[in-house]
């Protein structure tokens, strides 16, 4: 996914980019591709394993699970917080500046 979205994004090919990091004025770019990347693998890869479960009438389907895909409030909150943290771990392992202004807030919603 990183290298698909670093690809559409095109943040290093950008006027004083570099190859190993994704710079904080790229984030922008780099944030909307990878967000939008996510929700799809997120919808196609678990939407339908939950609706295989459905449809086989599974019971170890849990209400909060089925609530996750059906209220649109939970799930983007959900790869909200997930988005979150994985741009804090790519900045602490060095692949990626976090612009000021996104961190502040961050932290403030």
């Amino acid at each position: 996914m990183a290298k698909a979205t670093l690809r559409i994004a095109k943040t290093a090919s950008q006027p004083n980019s570099v190859s190993y990091k994704v710079l904080a004025d790229r984030f922008p770019a780099f944030r909307a591709q990878w967000e939008q990347l996510f929700m799809q693998q997120m919808v196609f890869f678990c939407g339908d394993e939950l609706l295989e479960r459905l449809s086989q009438g599974s019971e170890d389907v849990r209400e909060e699970t089925v609530k996750f895909f059906t209220d649109p409030k939970i799930f983007s909150e959900t790869c909200a917080v997930m988005c979150q943290e994985l741009y804090d771990f790519l900045c602490l392992e060095g692949f990626l500046d976090l612009p000021v202004d996104w961190r502040v807030s961050a932290s403030e919603g």
